[in-house]
């Protein structure tokens, strides 16, 4: 993945943007405890402080869940994928079986799912 360079634009819907925002919460405390202090820690913590800002940032139509054209580079794409799958992986962990539960992960690794084939050239073999 080449840092910095923007990918193409695809709408997100607000709801979406605000489970990305509320998995990245957790994502940067499992980052800060489990990576030694060293550059590329900060730089992760640095991606998703900045996220955190720009999805906080966005203005919420006052009519239904219109997507959002929200510009996302390489570096922040690869940071939500993990903090989205660090977030279902712990959901399924740590959250009592339940139906809320499962709808929940289904839901996260849809819009996982969504954002990576977005942003995936066609052809590309999947990371997963």
């Amino acid at each position: 993945m080449e840092d910095g360079k923007e990918l193409p634009r695809i709408g997100i819907a607000p709801s979406d943007l605000r489970v990305i925002g509320y998995a990245l919460f957790p994502y940067a405390q499992m980052i800060h405890r489990l990576i030694e202090p060293s550059p590329k820690r900060d730089t992760i913590l640095r991606t998703i402080e900045t996220l955190r800002r720009r999805i906080a940032a966005v203005k919420i139509p006052l009519e239904g869940d219109n997507d959002q054209i929200f510009p996302i580079m390489h570096d922040e794409l690869a940071v939500i994928d993990s903090a989205l799958s660090a977030f279902i992986e712990n959901i399924g962990r740590y959250v009592p079986q339940s139906q809320e539960r499962d709808e929940t992960m289904r839901a996260c690794e849809a819009l996982r799912s969504y954002l990576i084939s977005s942003f995936t050239p066609p052809g590309t073999p999947p990371n997963n």
